[in-house]
This record gives structure tokens, C-alpha cells and sequence, in this order.
């Protein structure tokens, strides 16, 4: 769990919540990690770079889930049904995810 809402201001009320919630859940699943990055405070002026710190952060995770990819069998023209397992190789699985957060049009968890 990813929190991108702000430390301070009106979003703090929110975020502590969020924090209690992480609490909560963290003890029916041992397997959840939370952080709390205030995308607003460490990229303000438009220091992106400040993003690296999350994926820091992140990193073990982010590579301990991996990603999902497969190849479709079939020629390029073809119309193929996705869903039939016969036309769909396999090659990576994914396994786990990130659930990010913020207050208002999901401007900060689309650039996460």
C-alpha cells in the first residue's frame, strides 16, 4: 500500500486514518507493506527525481512481484480469442500488487 497524500494540511486527518487502517488489515495479513510518501511535499517545483526515493523504497518489492506478460499464438492479421488457452503462452507471472492513494483526480497515483 502506497500513500501519496500529504503529511500535512487537510490531507494529515486522512492519512493518519489510512495509517490506523494499514494497522488494522496488517494484522489478518502478514504479507501487507505500507508506505507513506508525500508526493506533494518531495516533488514540489516539479522534482520528479524525487520519485527515485520511492522506488528505493519499493524496489525489493517491485521485484519480488515481477510483472505478467505472454504471447499470443498467432499470425498478425488473425483475429484471436484471448481467453481460449490455446492461443496464449504464458512466459512471466505476477504476484503481487501495489494499491496507491490521493485525494483528488488520481494525478499522483498515475504518475507513481
Amino acid at each position: 500500500m502506497v500513500n501519496l497524500i500529504d503529511e500535512k494540511g487537510s490531507q494529515l486527518r486522512i492519512g493518519k486514518e489510512f495509517s490506523r487502517l494499514f494497522k488494522d488489515l496488517k494484522q489478518k495479513d502478514d504479507d501487507l507493506d505500507y508506505t507513506w510518501f508525500d508526493f506533494h511535499g518531495k516533488c514540489k517545483k516539479m522534482k520528479w527525481e524525487n520519485l527515485s526515493q520511492l522506488v528505493n523504497i519499493c524496489k525489493e518489492k517491485i521485484n519480488e512481484y515481477g510483472h505478467f506478460t505472454a504471447q499470443l499464438r498467432m499470425g498478425f492479421n488473425e483475429r484471436v480469442e484471448l481467453y481460449d488457452k490455446k492461443n496464449v503462452r504464458i512466459l512471466t507471472e505476477q504476484n503481487g500488487c501495489f494499491r496507491t492513494n490521493c485525494m483528488d483526480c488520481l494525478d499522483r497515483t498515475n504518475v507513481v
